[in-house]
């Protein structure tokens, strides 16, 4: 299971408003989709967070998900006419010993994403853009 967070979202609604942020959202979802594969899930869990569920898979076919997410996403920002750059913050979290615990796993998964974010935004307090 993986988890993501789009960074952002809360500026752009209050400095430019919901329908661009309504379309933040939509092309993170854009995104998401384009980098999964046919026997995996995505969905809004709401807000500005999303999970994708990865049916019978490991912590390779997670973090290669999570590779072409990052690739798909460093594409589209890279296009001239995106008046934002899409930022995601990502955790994921795999079931042990084929035992699927789903509570345990969106809290691992979760958690992990929100020490992603914070990475981030200890990165962008100290003047880094990586």
């Amino acid at each position: 299971m993986i988890i993501s967070d789009i960074d952002g979202l809360k500026y752009i609604n209050d400095h430019f408003g919901h329908k661009m942020g309504d379309q933040y959202i939509k092309d993170t979802a854009c995104i998401l989709k384009a980098s999964i594969r046919k026997s995996d899930v995505v969905a809004r869990i709401g807000g500005d967070e999303f999970g994708i569920i990865l049916p019978h898979s490991g912590e390779i076919a997670a973090k290669n998900v999570l590779s072409r997410i990052k690739e798909i996403m460093e594409e589209y920002n890279k296009q001239p006419d995106r008046k934002f750059k899409v930022s995601i913050s990502f955790g994921y979290a795999v079931s042990k010993n084929n035992r699927l615990d789903k509570d345990r796993l969106f809290r691992e998964a979760d958690n992990a994403m929100y020490n992603d974010k914070q990475k981030k935004k200890i990165k962008r307090d100290m003047g880094c853009t990586k």
